[in-house]
């Protein structure tokens, strides 16, 4: 398979996930009360990020997991909680790098005052909240889908794989980059997925990845729960 069907091949996956979850969520929508599972692996959609050659419709801008580490007891909530921030609108970017990177992106279009202390361990919770709110804002707007995946943490996991072999296949660099144009600089960046191999390994890893997500899919039929 070439990356362009192992894209294509994604994206179907993803549909059949949407319509079985009967759409997708809306971050600042989501709360603890939802059935949540305890572990998965999740898809972020921005508004108005499109994808072209792979389809029509939107476009995933980020994928993530959690409880990578072993004996972890961190929850799939839990994660998403920190990018969503607090229903106050505040937030903890030290605890999210996607918040930490979407405020210096923020930042760097002009959007939100310049918070100096965003990169450093140094803290100024008056300077900073003004771009916590707005990431809180953004961030808030982008739609997911979860697919659960309760496989015991740990490096190797399926999670772990999911998460990484995706972000190869969508070329995933930094999710600040697509604020407004304006990309993140000068802090931490993503942790990288490692260098992009030739497109044959890319297609050999994804294919191998895309077979186990559809055994998921195709387990949680029947399921009642959300992001199952």
């Amino acid at each position: 398979m070439t990356r362009l069907n192992d894209l294509r091949h994604f994206y179907h996956l993803l549909d059949v996930l949407e319509q079985r979850e009967g759409g997708k969520r809306v971050l600042h929508e989501c709360t603890g009360r939802l059935p949540w599972p305890p572990r998965g692996v999740y898809f972020f959609f921005e508004p108005g990020q499109l994808r072209t050659d792979s389809g029509t419709g939107p476009r995933v801008v980020r994928v993530g997991t959690h409880a990578v580490s072993t004996g972890s007891k961190a929850t799939l909530w839990k994660r998403l909680s920190q990018h969503r921030g607090t229903t106050s609108g505040r937030g903890n970017h030290r605890g999210s790098i996607f918040r930490l990177l979407t405020g210096e992106a923020l930042m760097a279009s002009g959007s939100v005052p310049f918070a100096p202390t965003w990169c450093h361990s140094e803290r100024d919770p008056a300077g900073e909240d003004p771009v916590e709110r707005a990431v809180s804002r953004y961030l808030g707007s982008m739609s997911l889908l979860c697919l659960s995946v309760p496989d015991p943490p740990s490096r190797e996991s399926l999670r772990a794989q999911i998460e990484r072999n995706v972000r190869l296949l969508l070329r995933d660099k930094t999710p600040a980059q697509w604020v407004s144009g304006h990309q993140a600089r000068g802090c931490r960046s993503l942790p990288s997925s490692g260098p992009c191999g030739p497109s044959s390994q890319v297609s050999e890893l994804l294919v191998s990845d895309l077979a186990r997500v559809g055994r998921r899919l195709k387990e949680a039929q029947g399921s009642s729960s959300n992001c199952s």
